[in-house]
């Protein structure tokens, strides 16, 4: 995916975080989450791999947030959980500080 792509799909998303966000269907300590993470959609300075950790983020609260609703959901929040940890590794080994662990 192309950077400028990846921008789109992370402001997409925030749009719907902010959208539960407002509905409260999110916990604190997902919102928390994400501020912390500090990446945001336009921040054009970050890096694609750090836009790509929040896109992931991003879609795991999401998916953790609809899964009360949606019990299909619960599979799919646990994959992205996966991937994000994963993410977060890469980050780690390239020197980067990643001061949040998803909840």
């Amino acid at each position: 995916m192309r950077k400028d792509e990846l921008f789109l799909l992370h402001s997409v998303l925030y749009y719907v975080f902010e959208y539960l966000r407002r509905r409260d269907q999110l916990t604190e300590e997902d919102i928390r989450a994400y501020q912390e993470f500090d990446v945001k959609p336009g921040h054009l300075h970050k890096t694609k791999l750090q836009h790509k950790c929040a896109v992931f983020l991003l879609a795991y609260l999401i998916s953790k947030a609809i899964s009360n609703d949606l019990p299909k959901a619960e599979g799919l929040r646990q994959r992205l959980r996966k991937l994000l940890d994963d993410l977060f590794e890469e980050l780690r080994r390239r020197g980067e500080e990643v001061n949040v662990e998803p909840p």
